[in-house]
């Protein structure tokens, strides 16, 4: 493409397009390729991460597990966290222990706790906040879960028919969590002991209803199905805290002992960015332009690490949203098409492409041309 006269140009498009300043680029791009730093985003974070080790809170000389290592060092953090929650001694709260014994009366044991704290660990990005597990306002969700079903209950004309049977003894079971509602363990406890409704039955005879059956089992269902999550969730919240921290702490384990795991590195970068400005205005001095390439794949930590480093020189990182961030002219140039997002590729996320496209700080260009394929293919 550099010269204009070589014999592999003829009949190619991209040769054909190309004008003298297209070639004097291209003449540029050959002599300093060498220049440019090229790698994945795992390998880049990690290239930032052993620069500035202590301005990241990392010892000096910190390693990178592989994936069994990293899985082998949970598991002794979690059977540590296991064995000293479920000693008899110990100082955990009431709640949690409570927690545990009630998912293992629903059979729920400790393999699917660790799945929880394995989620939880990957994510510890987003765990920062406290409020990140919904509080559940029972007493609420109780009271409005009983207006519902009193609204259901009052189209049918008929007391002895099966799903008004069905509906009452729904509200006597919604009645008796309410009774209990500061007390969400109780609460959950008195759901559990609470009539049984079968939901898949084809009950209700359309004589005795305004509306048909059909629709009434429906909601009755929705309305069932909605209230039990909620009612076992809020059971389960002090656990989910519990696991929270058993994240967190396992993270600052991690840091201290000076290992990472493959999504620390990203974690650890992004935080780098955020939160040390001479770091930041170091590496932008550094990388001018950024280019990512297959942006339908990108997950919400690399494309922060990104506009970080893209951001311009007076960008108030603490009072807005990363993607409202204003961006330095021509520092970032994005290439992705959704419809080849093909997987969630480790967090992969095509929010990430609406919320760029929210924050308007780049230009939308959409490819018009096909390069790739043969002139019969196209035709």
């Amino acid at each position: 493409l550099a010269d204009k006269d070589h014999p592999d140009n003829a009949g190619d498009i991209l040769a054909e397009d190309m004008d003298e300043d297209g070639r004097e680029r291209i003449k540029l791009a050959i002599e300093e390729l060498d220049q440019a730093t090229i790698q994945t985003i795992h390998g880049f974070a990690s290239q930032l991460l052993r620069e500035r080790p202590l301005d990241a809170g990392l010892p000096p000389g910190w390693v990178a597990l592989d994936e069994v290592e990293a899985s082998r060092l949970f598991e002794e953090h979690w059977d540590k966290w296991l064995d000293d929650t479920l000693a008899e001694n110990t100082s955990v709260e009431s709640e949690v222990i409570g927690a545990l014994c009630y998912l293992l009366d629903d059979e729920v044991g400790a393999a699917k706790w660790r799945d929880v704290a394995d989620a939880l660990k990957d994510n510890c990005a987003r765990l920062a906040d406290k409020s990140v597990f919904e509080k559940l306002d029972l007493r609420e969700l109780a009271s409005d879960t009983l207006r519902k079903l009193t609204e259901l209950a009052i189209g049918c004309g008929n007391p002895s028919d099966i799903l008004y049977g069905q509906l009452q003894d729904a509200t006597d079971t919604v009645k008796a969590v309410l009774a209990r509602a500061d007390d969400a363990l109780s609460a959950a406890e008195s759901l559990r002991n609470g009539e049984r409704v079968d939901y898949s039955g084809n009950v209700g005879s359309g004589a005795n209803w305004l509306a048909p059956p059909k629709e009434v089992r429906d909601e009755f269902r929705w309305i069932g199905r909605a209230f039990t999550a909620d009612v076992k969730a809020a059971g389960m919240m002090p656990l989910l805290h519990n696991l929270r921290q058993f994240a967190l702490d396992y993270e600052q384990e991690r840091k201290s002992r000076g290992v990472a795991t493959f999504d620390d590195l990203l974690t650890w970068s992004r935080d780098l960015l955020r939160g040390n400005k001479s770091v930041r205005e170091h590496l932008q001095s550094r990388y001018k332009r950024i280019l990512i390439d297959e942006f339908q794949d990108t997950d919400p930590l690399q494309v922060e690490i990104a506009y970080y480093l893209a951001a311009a020189p007076n960008a108030e990182l603490d009072k807005q949203a990363w993607y409202e961030l204003q961006l330095s002219p021509g520092r970032l140039f994005v290439v992705g098409d959704p419809k080849q997002s093909i997987y969630r590729f480790r967090g992969a996320d095509l929010g990430v492409a609406e919320l760029v496209e929210k924050g308007g700080q780049l230009q939308k260009l959409t490819i018009t041309k096909n390069r790739r394929s043969q002139k019969a293919v196209i035709d």
